[in-house]
Order: structure tokens, then C-alpha cells, then sequence
């Protein structure tokens, strides 16, 4: 399989990175880099290209775990400053991390194992 002519090696990692996520997060699938290449239709070489190994994949799965944590903490804090009574801020902090954990169940999947 040979690179596209126009491919974004940015957007492609990203893909597969997102493919990785999945396949993580999903305790029935098998999780090698055979797969994740399978799953984000790229060749093997193309995954092992961006990541030496299975580990450092993972790493990079758990790192974007982390990053979209980070980027929702601004948001959670500008949503939760107006709230002055702590019962009712209490309540809008567990609906918000329900309503976080609902949305991105692979990311608290991957967060588990």
C-alpha cells in the first residue's frame, strides 16, 4: 500500500490514534498493531512509523485521555463558577461527570485497565 499523494500524515495519525482508542476501550477486541492498522485502514509500516511498539501506542491512547481531560477542565470550571449554593454545585458537578462519562465511554474504559 503505497502513501496517497495528498495524505496528512497529522490527520492519519490521528485516525489510527483514535482507532487504537477504541480497540482499547473495547475488552472484546484484540489490541495489536495489526489490528489497529486493520481498523483505521492503513498498512502496518504506517502505524509502526508514528509508534516504535504496542506500548508506546498505548501511551499515546492514555496520553489523549489526558489531553481531552485537560481541555474539559477550563469548561467545567467557567460552568461550575456561577453556582454559589455547594448542594446545587454538587449536583451539577455529578451530572456533569456523568454526562462526561456517557460521552466518551472508551476514554474511561481505557482509564479502568
Amino acid at each position: 500500500m503505497s502513501r496517497p499523494k495528498d495524505a496528512d500524515a497529522q490527520e492519519t495519525r490521528g485516525r489510527f490514534l483514535r482507532c487504537a482508542c477504541d480497540l482499547l476501550a473495547a475488552p472484546s477486541e484484540a489490541f495489536n498493531m495489526r489490528a489497529v492498522a486493520r481498523k483505521a485502514d492503513v498498512s502496518v509500516g504506517t502505524v509502526q512509523y508514528h509508534f516504535e511498539d504496542k506500548k508506546q501506542l498505548i501511551d499515546a491512547c492514555i496520553d489523549t485521555v489526558y489531553n481531552t481531560l485537560a481541555e474539559l477542565a477550563p469548561i467545567l470550571v467557567m460552568q461550575l463558577s456561577n453556582e454559589k449554593d455547594s448542594n446545587a454545585l454538587l449536583d451539577r458537578v455529578v451530572r456533569l461527570g456523568f454526562q462526561f462519562a456517557r460521552e466518551h465511554r472508551p476514554f474511561i474504559r481505557i482509564l479502568e485497565s
